[in-house]
C-alpha cells in the first residue's frame, strides 16, 4: 500500500492529469457542444471567473508564504481565499461550458484536492503560528467569507512585488486562455 505522504504529494499532479484526461474526453471524443460566450448564463460565468481572479489576486497580495500568518486584506473575510478564488473560477466555467461530466470533474477534483490540503495548511498554520492561529481560526470563517468584515480588505498593505513572487500573474492567464480555447473550439469544432 502506498504511503500517505506518497498520496500527498502525488494529489494535485493527478488531479490535474484527470482534468486534461476529462477534457480530452468532453472536447475531443464527445465533441461537446460549448454554448456562445455572449450568452446570459456564459456572461455570468465569465464575471464569476473574473471575480475569482480577483479574490485571488487580492490575497496573493498579502500572502508570505510561511513567514507570517495573513490575517489582514481579504484574509480578514475568509481563511482560504485563494482557494475561494479558485473555486469561483471553476464555477464560472462550469457555467460557461456547461457540461455535466465536465462540472462533476471539476468539483470532484476540488473536493479531493482542497479539503485534505486545506486540513494540511491549517495544521501547519497551528503549529507555525501558536500564539496567533486559534484566535485567528475562531474569529475567521475557512472559505465563505464574512462579509461584515469587508471594510477590512483596505487594511494593511497588498503589495504587487508580493503579487508578482507569488506568481499570480498565472491565474488570470489560465482563465483568459481557457476562455479563448473554449471560443475557438467553438468557432472550428
Amino acid at each position: 500500500m502506498l504511503d500517505r505522504q506518497f498520496w500527498k504529494s502525488a494529489r494535485v499532479p493527478t488531479a490535474r492529469l484527470f482534468i486534461v484526461a476529462v477534457v480530452l474526453y468532453s472536447f475531443v471524443w464527445q465533441r461537446i457542444e460549448v454554448p456562445p460566450l455572449t450568452s446570459a448564463l456564459s456572461l455570468a460565468g465569465i464575471a464569476l471567473a473574473v471575480l475569482g481572479v480577483l479574490v485571488r489576486g487580492l490575497a496573493a497580495g498579502y500572502l508570505h508564504k510561511n513567514q507570517e500568518l495573513a490575517t489582514d486584506g481579504i484574509y480578514a473575510l475568509a481563511r482560504h481565499p485563494l482557494y475561494l478564488g479558485s473555486s469561483l473560477i471553476a464555477l464560472g466555467l462550469m457555467l460557461v461550458i456547461r457540461d455535466p461530466v465536465v462540472a462533476g470533474a471539476l468539483v470532484a477534483v476540488m473536493v479531493i484536492t482542497y479539503l485534505p490540503t486545506i486540513a494540511s495548511e491549517e495544521a501547519k498554520m497551528a503549529h507555525r503560528f501558536p500564539e496567533a492561529w486559534p484566535g485567528y481560526r475562531d474569529s475567521t470563517p475557512r472559505l465563505l467569507p464574512r462579509i461584515d468584515r469587508a471594510g477590512r480588505i483596505a487594511r494593511g498593505g497588498w503589495d504587487a512585488a508580493q503579487w508578482r513572487r507569488n506568481t499570480e500573474y498565472n491565474a488570470p492567464l489560465a482563465v483568459l486562455l481557457a476562455l479563448v480555447a473554449l471560443q475557438l473550439y467553438r468557432l472550428f469544432v
